[in-house]
């Protein structure tokens, strides 16, 4: 009987760390920054707050997708950024001071990211050279999110129309 839950428990272990799926390996500003000097990539700086719903929708449909936190994981240097962080924030040689405003106070640097609109979620792609490729808000849709992923990472937007990438224009 012992050997019979031993050989349960070895099986269960098994297929459950098979079966775990990919998770994003979120960095802070800082640590993104620091990597980028060593091997250039995109950045992708996902603004949340903690009391946003749509936050919590857009991480638990679309960035716990293991799909999605793969090719981020693999293509962009994902940053998680809570916009109501009290902490300084230095980015780029700037350091970015918590402004307290009525109802709720913001850092700069997300006040700044987001161009002054502080709508959550909001996703800010960036080139190597920490130029801003562009920003959008708003709960995303998987597969779209997806290829648009696909579309920055890849240089289309350059010289490319989204739509016609995506396969949205008729």
């Amino acid at each position: 009987m012992r050997k019979y839950i031993i050989n349960a428990f070895l099986l269960f272990a098994t297929i459950a760390g098979f079966s775990q799926s990919e998770t994003v390996k979120w960095l802070d500003i800082e640590e993104a920054e620091e990597l980028m000097t060593k091997e250039p990539k995109k950045m992708l700086i996902y603004v949340h707050t903690d009391w946003c719903g749509y936050c919590k929708l857009m991480e638990r449909k679309v960035f716990n997708d293991k799909d999605v936190a793969k090719y981020l994981n693999a293509n962009y240097y994902p940053v998680k950024l809570n916009a109501e962080q009290k902490e300084s924030i230095t980015f780029d040689g700037y350091t970015y001071e918590y402004i307290r405003e009525q109802p709720r106070g913001f850092n700069l640097f997300a006040f700044d990211l987001l161009q002054g609109v502080m709508a959550y979620p909001g996703m800010v792609l960036m080139e190597e050279d920490k130029d801003v490729i562009t920003v959008f808000q708003g709960m995303q849709d998987k597969d779209l999110f997806e290829k648009y992923l696909e579309f920055v990472n890849e240089d289309a937007y350059l010289t490319e129309d989204w739509f016609e990438y995506s396969g949205q224009k008729n």
